[in-house]
This record gives C-alpha cells, sequence and structure tokens, in this order.
C-alpha cells in the first residue's frame, strides 16, 4: 500500500478509491474468509458500470477474483463521496448494501448499480468461462436501517470493517464510533507492517 494510502489509514481523512482497495485487499489477504470464498471486487468495477464502460475493462478488473467460482462477491461503491459496500450472495440472489448513514434511499440506487453489475458479470463469465451465472430474481436490500456514522470522514473505514466482518462469517458489521477508530489504527498498524517492496 502507497505512503499516501498508509496515511490515510492513520490520520481521519476520508478513505480515497486507492486506499480502500488497498485495505480491503490487505484484510482479504491476510483474513481471508473463514466460511466460504469471497470475491473482492474493486472499487474501480463500480467506475465502470456507472459509465457504461467497455467489457474489455471490466473483464481485466474482475478476472483475476475468479468472481465465477465464488458463492459471494464484495463491492465498495462509491456515491456522492460517501463510500457503501454491496454483498452479491448467488446462492440467495440477494444483494445487501451497507450503509453507514443507514440511507434506504442511497441503498436502492447501489443496489440498481450492482445488479446491472450481476447481468454484465454474468455475460462475461458466459462468454469466457461458460459459466451460466443467475440473472433474474434478484432482491436488493439495506445492511441495516441504523445510522452508525456520526462523523463525515469514517465511511471507508466502515466499508472496509463491514468487508472485514464478512470475511469472519458474519452480514454485516455492528459497531460503535470508538470501535471504528480502534479499527482504523488497527488497519494501519497491518499495513505498516507489510514488505515495503
Amino acid at each position: 500500500m502507497a505512503t499516501a494510502s498508509l496515511s490515510h489509514a492513520f490520520s481521519r481523512d476520508w478513505f480515497s478509491t486507492t486506499c480502500v482497495n488497498g485495505c480491503a485487499m490487505l484484510i482479504g489477504h491476510k483474513f481471508p474468509s473463514s466460511t466460504e470464498p469471497l470475491a473482492l471486487l474493486s472499487a474501480w468495477v463500480a467506475d465502470i458500470v456507472y459509465s457504461n464502460g467497455d467489457r474489455d475493462s471490466l473483464w481485466r478488473l474482475t478476472e483475476r477474483t475468479e468472481y465465477w467460482t465464488k458463492p459471494v462477491w464484495v463491492l465498495p461503491v462509491i456515491s456522492n463521496n460517501h463510500w457503501l459496500l454491496a454483498t452479491f450472495r448467488l446462492s440467495s440472489r440477494t444483494i445487501t448494501v451497507f450503509d453507514s448513514f443507514g440511507s434506504t434511499e442511497t441503498c436502492s440506487k447501489v443496489a440498481s448499480l450492482a445488479y446491472r453489475l450481476v447481468l454484465q458479470l454474468a455475460e462475461l463469465a458466459l462468454a469466457k468461462k461458460n459459466v451460466d451465472i443467475p440473472q433474474y430474481g434478484w432482491c436488493g436490500y439495506p445492511a441495516s436501517l441504523d445510522c452508525q456514522q456520526k462523523n463525515g470522514y469514517d465511511c471507508g473505514v466502515w466499508v472496509v470493517a463491514c468487508i472485514f466482518s464478512i470475511c469472519q462469517g458474519h452480514t454485516t458489521v455492528v459497531a460503535s464510533e470508538t470501535e471504528i477508530e480502534s479499527f482504523r489504527l488497527w488497519l494501519f498498524l497491518h499495513a505498516f507492517i507489510l514488505p515495503k517492496n
């Protein structure tokens, strides 16, 4: 993780896309899912879907995750300078959207974007790997209706904490602001001890 991204993890700065992606990769590498394999999708994937980007770019960003073999996908999404997390569960065809502010309106918008991604990834999986991913019957839900975040800068930390919780077998994260501050420090310490190559 770059030094600039490390400083975001420790200070009270808002997490950039690079920082959220880096922290998600750190969590996925050091603390892989204990219950079921996850596809940790890059936050850049949502940008491609938002902008109706080309399928080749989407494939380049998602192929290494082998999402077509995983029952659960997670995708950090930024909407109006606020981080959310979409979690896709293929077996139940559900998309849950975690918003630390508990906004159902924002969750609904992100769930619509996430469903567009399901359709695009299903198309790619069929074309590239001959794997059929269900395209119909999906439902979107907010992961929580509670406003857990009280400040204007920790949404990225909440999203990474939610990714960590999902890796531990939970469906979402429930924490206090103090616990999130401690989690930010914990993230920094884990990132800081990574080899510098």
